[in-house]
């Protein structure tokens, strides 16, 4: 069978060495062909999009260039479980198995599909818990009276301020410092 390895550090200053060579071996072992290695240096709750050797690795499951996938540890594929799942569930569409090595989990087996499912589940559910906290959070702000997200209008009273300002000599760079305005507000208030 033909597995890719993944292995993932997350600091320049730590070394994945160890993950390749408990990996190699386990690949032997189980007489698996290694065709290539994916390992980066990088941390794991980067999107998935932004971790270049994970990134070339999807590719290649896209073109059906191994089988299998050999991980250390399951947090190596994602430490969000959002991610993990992600990856999960594209490996899992393309009829890739995922073999972690540290939890004894294989997709390729009654056992591992079960784990995947409960981590997929987890995941819904992770999911869910944010959404409530953040609608919770809205909620509470709302009555709060509090606004967020994009700029306040300017109030016609603020334009008043800017106009008497211009007209007594204040400079554009002046009255955006006093009243804490941008030069924009300040040529829409001049009109």
């Amino acid at each position: 069978m033909k597995v890719a390895i993944y292995a993932r550090v997350s600091s320049e200053a730590q070394d994945y060495e160890m993950q390749l060579q408990e990996l190699q071996a386990l690949a032997d072992r189980s007489g698996y062909e290694v065709v290539e290695i994916y390992a980066e240096k990088i941390s794991g709750t980067k999107a998935n999009a932004d971790r270049p050797e994970l990134k070339r690795m999807m590719k290649d499951a896209r073109w059906r260039r191994f089988q299998k996938v050999l991980v250390w540890s399951v947090d190596r594929l994602g430490r969000s479980m959002k991610n993990l799942v992600d990856v999960l569930t594209e490996l899992r569409d393309l009829k890739i198995d995922i073999l972690a090595q540290q939890q004894g989990i294989d997709t390729g087996t009654q056992m591992g599909a079960m784990m995947f499912s409960f981590i997929s589940i987890f995941s819904e559910f992770e999911t869910n818990l944010r959404r409530e906290r953040q609608m919770l959070g809205i909620q509470k702000a709302r009555a709060a009276g509090k606004t967020w997200g994009g700029r306040q209008p300017t109030s016609e009273e603020k334009f008043e301020k800017i106009r008497t300002m211009k007209r007594k000599g204040f400079t554009v760079r002046d009255i955006c410092k006093k009243l804490k305005v941008s030069p924009n507000t300040i040529y829409a208030a001049m009109g």
